[in-house]
């Protein structure tokens, strides 16, 4: 089984040395690496150019214009000249451990899937600690154990793409790639798309992959919206569910959403979190939501429907009154207000789901 490896590479001089060799010694024999250098003005690309005249596998394209947005363009360059079975994606300043490309490559042989998907830890760059993907707790239901599921499950799960591996003819029969925008979070409708086009997927319950935050330089931190190009990619995939009349995919992709939702929390000013928390309530109100679905109350806590719950209903202090709680750690409170907007038929829901807490 072959695999191509695209890279994306933007002001990476540091670290993208370690993100090569890393996939040159994970283990997959036939391999190439496509790195696509988004016009870097440090070295990164003379890094790159150095280590492919090392190795033949390792391919340098250099764009001489910085793109618009994220990584979406230079991750459809990789797209187009990809020639390997499979595909997968590496951030530039990231890395993975021996044995989590093949890992993988085994369950999807094994399950003849569209796409694996496998978790992953965040490696603070200033401070070096280490914590879990935010839906470490959906992983650790299964004990190590693969298992082929609905690929619109994997809609409750966040959505990077470096965190899966694709069936190349699988993205190519159904024209899948990356918007072209010039804003960024494009792994969003990428992952969405991925997961309402697919016939199946395999959960890999791993942690190889090591993904680096709170680093100087990075694009989404640097950009100004780092948060509010959020809004017009929910916009699409909840028009594109509802006009499929996909209830169930709308359920996991609510579960998302409230997950997600937790970033409002995050240090931001004032401003920002008012305008997230509008953004977040235009999708709900876009999808029409009719309370929390049996998805959201089996994948997420009590902690986090509440918060939810005040922003499905566009009540800005009551989110602040929340968050408040929630820093008191008053669970009985929450869980006391949560049941009342519940209701009857709500609270009922929120019990029996959480029977199957922990898993999709």
């Amino acid at each position: 089984m072959s695999l191509s490896v695209i890279i994306p590479s933007f002001n990476t001089e540091k670290w993208i040395e370690l993100a090569i060799r890393s996939v040159v010694n994970e283990g997959v024999e036939d391999y190439e690496i496509i790195v696509v250098d988004d016009a870097s003005t440090d070295s990164t690309a003379a890094v790159v150019e150095k280590l492919s005249q090392q190795n033949d596998k390792i391919t340098l394209i250099k764009l001489s214009v910085n793109t618009p947005g994220g990584a979406g363009i230079p991750s459809n360059i990789g797209l187009q000249r990809a020639k390997k079975d499979f595909v997968a994606f590496l951030d530039s300043d990231d890395w993975v451990q021996r044995g989590y490309f093949s890992k993988q490559l085994s369950a999807l042989k094994q399950s003849d899937a569209d796409f694996s998907i496998s978790s992953y830890e965040s490696i603070d760059a200033e401070t070096l600690e280490k914590n879990p993907a935010y839906d470490f707790d959906v992983w650790s239901a299964y004990k190590g154990r693969e298992r082929t599921i609905d690929p619109r499950k994997a809609l409750a799960l966040s959505p990077e793409p470096w965190r899966k591996i694709y069936k190349s003819d699988f993205l190519r029969k159904k024209g899948l790639k990356f918007p072209e925008v010039d804003h960024f979070n494009e792994d969003y409708p990428f992952h969405w798309n991925v997961c309402t086009n697919a016939k199946s997927a395999v959960l890999v319950p791993q942690t190889g992959y090591l993904h680096r935050v709170n680093r100087y330089g990075q694009t989404t931190a640097e950009s100004g919206n780092r948060y509010t190009s959020f809004l017009p990619h929910s916009l699409a995939i909840v028009e594109e569910l509802k006009k499929k009349n996909d209830k169930k995919a709308l359920g996991y992709f609510q579960s998302w959403l409230v997950r997600h939702s937790q970033i409002i929390e995050a240090q931001l000013s004032e401003e920002e979190k008012k305008g997230l928390f509008s953004a977040f309530h235009e999708v709900c109100q876009r999808a029409a939501f009719q309370g929390a679905s049996f998805e959201s109350c089996r994948n997420n806590s009590a902690k986090r429907l509440y918060i939810f719950q005040s922003i499905q209903a566009g009540d800005y202090s009551a989110y602040t009154n929340s968050l408040f709680l929630i820093q008191r750690k008053s669970n009985r409170s929450i869980k006391r207000r949560l049941f009342k907007k519940f209701g009857l038929i709500g609270v009922l829901r929120f019990v029996s789901a959480r029977v199957v807490r922990g898993s999709l």
